[in-house]
């Protein structure tokens, strides 16, 4: 079995959390659904920190020193069959991110941002690992976190 290591990122700020669209191809994990902005440890990444900054640039295009990312927590997702036909366990570390309030997050990966409100229901279509982060990153702020 693989272990596969991912980094997702919430930037957020009083209001709003930002979530990103995936692209509904073939061949990743949970198409077409909404999950975290982030993505899989690549060779050159030291740490998953170094994931989460990289992540973040490339599908947001915002840079930010390593020290602005807060470390929300770790979960090992359940074994799933990878889009390529391999079980994997997935690693997914979690980080926070407060931007302005004035700052609306664009991304450049996958479909687009979704702005969550606070007080919001989630969509039906947000992934389930995505759910429980937002469970304990933003307790209390979403009508339907399972």
């Amino acid at each position: 079995m693989n272990r596969q290591e991912f980094a997702h990122i919430f930037p957020y700020n009083e209001e709003v959390v930002w979530l990103q669209k995936r692209d509904d191809i073939i061949g990743i994990f949970d198409p077409g659904m909404i999950g975290a902005i982030g993505g899989h440890r690549e060779p050159e990444d030291d740490t998953l920190l170094m994931t989460a900054q990289r992540e973040l640039e490339e599908e947001t295009n915002i840079f930010v020193p390593e020290s602005a990312l807060c470390f929300g927590g770790l979960i090992v997702a359940r074994k799933r069959i990878a889009p390529d036909g391999r079980l994997v366990t997935k690693y997914v570390k979690s980080y926070t991110l407060s931007v302005p309030n004035d700052l609306v997050v664009s991304c450049y990966d996958g479909q687009g941002a979704v702005p969550i409100r606070r007080g919001d229901e989630l969509p039906d279509n947000v992934t389930d690992i995505t759910k429980k982060e937002l469970g304990k990153l933003f307790p209390n702020w979403f009508g339907s976190v399972s």
